[in-house]
This record gives C-alpha cells, sequence and structure tokens, in this order.
C-alpha cells in the first residue's frame, strides 16, 4: 500500500498511503509563507501505474504542470501507521490497521461474527516508543502494493530503509497548529450523520456503520467507504477527549453538511485540510457487502482508478 507520490499544487499530495520522505537534509525556501495547506490522499497505485494511464487522464494533466515528488516513499504497510507518520511524525507503536479503544466508549463493531476489535490501539495520550521498521526492499521495482494485481506483496511493503524506534510525544501536528493559534480540519468522505460525529466509528457506507444495530447488517456487511484507519487524527487522546475544541472530534467531518468540505470551499477554509476521499474515491477500492469498487480484475482496478481520478479532478477544481 506503499507507493511513490505526485505533488499537486503546492501542497497536494496523491499518494499510496502516504509517509516519509528519504533521509535527506530540509530544503530551504523563499517563495513565503503558507495560509492554507490542502494534502489530499490518495492510496494504492505508483506513479509507474498511474503516469500515462487512459484512466487517470486528470493526474496525468496535472502532473504536467505541478512538481512531482519521485523520491518519496511511505514506511511500510498497511495504511494507519503511514497515516500517523504524516500528522505526527511517528507510527506511535500502531503496527496494522487496528481501530482504536475508543476512550469511554471502547471498541464496538455490531457487524455479526466481526473481529475488527481485535487488538484495538489504546489512543494516543502519553510519551512512548514507537516500531522500529525493518526494510523490506531493495528498489520499488518490489513494491507492488496491497492491491496490485502485478504480484504478491511483501510483508509490510514497501519499506526501503530500516528505522529504528524513536521516542514520541503524543502529539500530532494539530497540537502544534492550534499552538501557533492557526487552525485544522480532516474532511473524511462517508462519515454518517450521527448526533455524536465521527466519535466510535470504525467504517462507514455514509448512512450505516460499524455502531449500528445489527440487523442492518443483514445480508451482509455494509460497504466500508469510510475507514478509521485513513483518519489519523482519531488515534490521538486529547483530539478524542475534546476538551479543547480547536483539538477535538468536531474538527473531523464529512465532505457534505454545514460544516463539511464542499460547504467550507464556499466560506472559508482552516489553515489546514486534510482530505480523505472515501475507499471507492481514493483508488483504494472498498470491502464488506456487495462490493460496489473494487480491484480483484485488470477492468475493476481500471474503473477504480478512473472513479479516483475523478474524484480528485472535482476536488481541485471545485467541480
Amino acid at each position: 500500500m506503499t507507493k511513490i507520490s505526485i505533488l499537486l499544487a503546492s501542497a497536494m499530495l496523491s499518494i499510496c498511503t502516504t509517509a516519509l520522505a528519504l533521509d535527506t537534509a530540509v530544503p530551504g525556501g523563499s517563495f513565503g509563507k503558507l495560509d492554507h495547506v490542502f494534502l489530499i490522499l490518495m492510496e494504492n497505485q505508483t506513479n509507474t501505474d498511474i503516469l500515462g494511464n487512459p484512466n487517470a487522464p486528470f493526474i496525468n494533466a496535472y502532473a504536467k504542470v505541478a512538481n512531482h515528488a519521485a523520491n518519496y516513499f511511505a514506511v511500510g504497510h498497511p495504511s494507519a501507521p503511514n497515516y500517523l507518520e504524516i500528522v505526527g511524525g511517528s507510527n506511535f507503536g500502531l503496527t496494522n490497521d487496528y481501530w482504536p479503544n475508543w476512550v469511554g466508549k471502547g471498541c464496538i463493531d455490531n457487524a455479526p461474527n466481526s473481529n475488527g476489535c481485535q487488538n484495538p490501539l489504546t489512543p494516543v495520550g502519553e510519551p512512548g516508543t514507537d516500531n522500529a521498521v525493518v526494510a523490506t526492499a531493495v528498489n520499488v521495482t518490489q513494491c507492488n502494493g496491497e492491491v496490485d494485481i502485478k504480484g504478491v506483496p511483501a510483508p509490510n511493503n514497501c519499506a526501503l530503509r530500516d528505522y529504528p524506534a524513536a521516542r514520541f510525544t503524543p502529539l500530532s501536528i494539530a497540537d502544534q497548529l492550534v499552538a501557533a493559534h492557526k487552525n485544522w480540519k480532516t474532511y473524511q468522505e462517508s462519515l454518517p450523520d450521527t448526533p455524536s460525529g465521527a466519535i466510535g466509528i470504525n467504517y462507514s457506507d455514509g448512512n450505516w456503520s460499524n455502531l449500528s444495530p445489527a440487523q442492518v447488517f443483514a445480508p451482509g456487511p455494509v460497504q466500508k467507504l469510510y475507514a478509521v484507519k485513513h483518519n489519523p487524527f482519531a488515534y490521538f487522546r486529547n483530539i478524542e477527549l475534546g476538551t479543547n475544541p480547536a483539538l477535538s472530534m468536531a474538527r473531523v467531518v464529512d465532505f457534505k453538511g454545514v460544516n463539511g468540505l464542499w460547504a467550507d470551499l464556499q466560506t472559508t477554509m482552516p489553515n489546514l485540510s486534510l482530505i480523505v476521499p472515501d475507499q471507492c474515491h481514493d483508488m483504494h477500492g472498498a470491502g464488506g457487502g456487495n462490493a460496489i469498487c473494487a480491484a480483484a480484475t485488470p477492468a475493476t482496478q481500471g474503473l477504480l482508478m478512473a472513479q479516483g481520478d475523478a474524484a480528485l479532478a472535482r476536488l481541485v477544481t471545485r467541480h
């Protein structure tokens, strides 16, 4: 699930599961400050998959006029640890796409026979030591992605370097922004409309979620369009507790709604916007129920890429 990223405009990324640049000197710049940063996260396709592919006309056209970060990789596999690396510079001890053990709520999944609540992560709230990352590939051709039909993915792909375990503070970029009197939001497509917002939601089809009554899952699981593994801010204790409204789950919103992405684009955007299309629109593919977007065959993989490309075009052009 790791891949190379395409840099869109000054600060938009189309990536596969995100991550850290290789260890190089921090570059300087003289173009001035950024008042608004838009980070759009896409998944599971390398630049070699996308560039020149007719299923991604918008990205291909945009890549010709935007910067292309060709030496930029994730730190491993799967999604959630990489998303945490983006917002906090650490995997915070998360080893897999495990859900949070929500403060005061625990981990709940009303789907029959679900094993989703196995190994939930205690929300990050204390300093600690994260997990070391061991390289599993020696070159980018071995980084074939979790849903790539061209080969069998390597365990923990695709780490090109060893990263030793390191101490972390239980903070994210959200804490830094608020301390600097700036604001942030993460826009997560297909969140359900519930009184408690995104709290306790580990997956959703936009209407039903893991918290829905068991009978809504018959005859099969709901489509997992929103996935908490793609919402890194939900893994932090202070944001779950929401003692400070500026650091709370109220900053996690859907694309739709009066406080959502489409509405905010007509008014005022936060200083940092972490924008995550759902798994039908980020090129990932969704599981559960009768799959409406998958990557099991070359044809469906092409359709999934086309859906993602169209979704990205809408986001970037506001159409």
